[in-house]
Order: structure tokens, then C-alpha cells, then sequence
């Protein structure tokens, strides 16, 4: 028997854990598909099975039997994924005080299917790990750390931070002039 599915495609990625496989077979006797183990319904050389996804990586597993006992196995994988990107770690901290520009940002995201990071106005696309030089401006500057996965779970992190590259301003009131 030959098996076709959507889900021989790499990268297959959903955010709901009920999924249906389907797929079509052809073979010149009767045939029986088993999707995970599981019996698939088969109409007319196109078959469907119902099956639970957990979070992360899904093997899916397609078997085809006729009747003679030919046998044709496909194998597939559907990534379920239901939650945001985490940011585990971010410099600079909040209310960090900076004398100079620029800055260096970094931080990881935790995302096995991550699609960009952003901060600021800057995209840098599919890196967990990050590390940039950032310009800031004079005074109070807010930076907006944001990651979006492939399903568009988004998470976003704001940090504040102050830039102070002036030398303090020292005036002499007194002694003035003459007077010492």
C-alpha cells in the first residue's frame, strides 16, 4: 500500500492537542490503517484518525496493511505548542544607570519553536540567545523586549533604564572674587 499525509511534511505546527491525521492510500485490495496504534477510519482511499497531542515534539506513526499482508509504514511528526516564549534572563535591569552609550542588551528565551525577537524597533529572528549594542538617549529611555513563537504565543518584558553621560555641574558661590 502507498500512504500519503499532510503530516510526512516537516515542521507541521499546531496549538490545539486534539489533531487529525489524514492522509490518502492506494493499493488494488482492501486495506487497514492503524494511525498511532490507533484504528483509522478509511473511506474510499482516504483515511482519518483522531489522536491527543502533548506539548513539544509528536511522532505519528502510520501503518498500512492490505490484504494479501503487504505492509507500508510512514512516519510523521506535529509539534503541539500551547505556551509563550519565556524570557529567562535580561540585561539590563530595571532602572540600570548608565554612563555612556551604547548599551549592550542580552538575554535567552526559552522557545523551542521560536519565530523572532524583538527589541525596541530591532527584529532578530529565531535566535534564543541575544546579545546587541543598543543606543539610548540622555535621560529616562524605555526598551521593549518582545518574543513571538511560530503559533504567535507573544510574550513582552519592559525595562527602564537611565543614561547620565553629563559630568556634574559645580558652581562656586563663595568665596567670591575678592574675597579671600
Amino acid at each position: 500500500p502507498r500512504l500519503q499525509s499532510a503530516v510526512l511534511a516537516s515542521n507541521v505546527f499546531v496549538s490545539q492537542p486534539a489533531y487529525t491525521v489524514v492522509g490518502t492510500v492506494e493499493d488494488a485490495s482492501a486495506v487497514v490503517i492503524y494511525v498511532n496504534g490507533g484504528l483509522a477510519a478509511l473511506s474510499g482511499g482516504q483515511f482519518t484518525s483522531q489522536i491527543n497531542l502533548v506539548e513539544g515534539d509528536n511522532a505519528i506513526d502510520m501503518l498500512a496493511i492490505d490484504l494479501a499482508g503487504n505492509t507500508n509504514r510512514a512516519f510523521g511528526r506535529v509539534v503541539l505548542d500551547t505556551l509563550a516564549p519565556v524570557f529567562i534572563q535580561i540585561t539590563p535591569t530595571n532602572s540600570a544607570l548608565y554612563a555612556m552609550t551604547p548599551i549592550s542588551l542580552s538575554g535567552i528565551v526559552a522557545e523551542e519553536n521560536l519565530k523572532f525577537v524583538r527589541i525596541g524597533n530591532s527584529i532578530f529572528l529565531s535566535n534564543t540567545n541575544f546579545n546587541i549594542a543598543y543606543q539610548i538617549l540622555e535621560g529616562r529611555n524605555d526598551i521593549e523586549f518582545l518574543a513571538e513563537d511560530r503559533q504567535g504565543h507573544m510574550s513582552i518584558v519592559n525595562r527602564t533604564c537611565f543614561l547620565d553621560s553629563m559630568p556634574p555641574q559645580l558652581t562656586i558661590s563663595s568665596p567670591t572674587g575678592r574675597d579671600y
